[in-house]
């Protein structure tokens, strides 16, 4: 990402809408699907560390990430086991993590070969670990955003179910993300393109403050959406989730 995303992301990670949906989404799985607590769990592109708090109800928490401004946000917010490193060379043990985590970070221009990728988790995953994703979804939502925070490709969940079973993983769970909002999300996006095309706008994220009253509803909002997913999968949103079990 843009250096000053980093320090957007540090600020609001705590409180902004759309990072306490995602919480509570990965929450919601963990809980379900993690029956075994206490191993090592590795994030990768673990970014300002926002999620470390929450891994560490599940085991021992492993971070690395590539940008230096990133890992040093990290350090700030936590105290945990942090390197700088490049996911397309993961430098650990065979078979070391319980539970390891790609949280929008498969997308990213930085990652050569995303299918090496996950073979490589999977030989960093005890018998029986998994892999959790999420991800940026369906290619036309592609805007300044995209550009902002580096995004080289947005998924959709046949394409990256079938990456992960070609990796030898079992899906355990995929679902869309952002269900509820997702015909507001299309709409901004398809604005932001007309902006794009029409004018030179300063590039830079959705990423922002938002009124205290919006930004709480849309909190509950999304809440409620996630505790669904403990029964259903979504047929389409803005992002993804996929948990994927080694063979």
């Amino acid at each position: 990402m843009l250096d000053r995303e980093y320090e957007i992301m540090y600020r609001l990670e705590n409180s902004h809408w759309w990072f306490v949906a995602k919480k509570k989404y990965i929450e919601i799985i963990l809980d379900r699907h993690l029956k075994d607590r206490g191993g090592n769990i590795l994030d990768v592109g673990c970014g300002t560390g926002g999620m470390v708090e929450l891994f560490k109800r599940y085991g021992r928490v492993f971070g690395m990430d590539r940008h230096e401004a990133a890992c040093e946000y990290s350090r700030q917010r936590n105290k945990f086991f942090l390197i700088k490193g490049d996911a397309n060379q993961l430098p650990f043990k065979k078979g070391s993590f319980q539970l390891i985590t790609l949280l929008d970070v498969l997308y990213h221009q930085h990652i050569l070969e995303d299918e090496e990728v996950l073979e490589q988790i999977h030989e960093l995953l005890a018998p029986n670990g998994f892999i959790l994703i999420t991800d940026s979804a369906f290619e036309f939502l592609r805007s300044t955003h995209d550009i902002a925070v580096m995004a080289r490709h947005r998924y959709t969940l046949r394409e990256l179910k079938a990456k992960l079973k070609s990796s030898h993983f079992f899906i355990q769970k995929s679902t869309y993300l952002f269900f509820t909002i997702f015909p507001a999300v299309v709409i901004s996006r398809l604005l932001g393109k007309l902006n794009l095309f029409f004018f030179k706008p300063v590039i830079h994220s959705d990423l922002k403050m938002t009124n205290p009253y919006l930004n709480k509803f849309l909190a509950g909002l999304l809440s409620w959406e996630g505790s669904l997913l403990k029964h259903i999968a979504f047929p389409w949103g803005s992002s993804l989730l996929i948990l994927g079990k080694k063979r």
